[in-house]
């Protein structure tokens, strides 16, 4: 079921959910259309006092946030917070690998990381598809010259 959900976010403007998620799917569709992802993310974020670098309901976001990513044509006006989150994680994730510890949360991290590659990754094929087209600028554009200048290793990565 959850195959053919992500198949049809993925083939359609607006996705269809299946029907024993419906009301769930709907609402979190019309956050991410209503460009809330941003505040969502941080509200699922732990407290101050946790060591968790990412909540599972913030990975769960992130899933949802990467099916709409892969859509047609994303609105990814609000997907800046992206960035910030990136960055926050490759710090969790560089210092966990390097202190050469056990860490139970590392593989949480990586999976979160990876989600939100995915989201940048499509954030810039949007705007590159956007600049084969020959369209006017997007939302994306902005994006991906934040993703240029940022601070760590996004910057070095994309400005080469």
């Amino acid at each position: 079921m959850a195959r053919s959900w992500r198949w049809t976010i993925r083939n359609s403007v607006r996705p269809t959910c299946p029907s024993s998620a419906d009301a769930r799917c709907e609402i979190f569709t019309s956050y991410i259309e209503s460009g809330f992802q941003g505040r969502l993310i941080n509200a699922l974020n732990p407290p101050t006092t946790s060591s968790e670098p990412i909540t599972p309901a913030q990975t769960s976001l992130l899933k949802i946030v990467d099916s709409h990513l892969s859509a047609p044509h994303p609105n990814t006006a609000n997907d800046a917070f992206l960035l910030p989150l990136f960055n926050r994680l490759h710090v969790y994730a560089a210092g966990s690998l390097s202190s050469g510890l056990d860490d139970a949360r590392l593989p949480k991290v990586l999976e979160a990381l990876v989600l939100v590659l995915e989201g940048l990754g499509s954030i810039g094929l949007a705007c590159q598809g956007r600049q084969d087209r020959q369209e006017a600028g997007g939302e994306e554009e902005e994006i991906v010259r934040q993703m240029q200048v940022t601070d760590g290793i996004v910057g070095p990565v994309v400005g080469e």
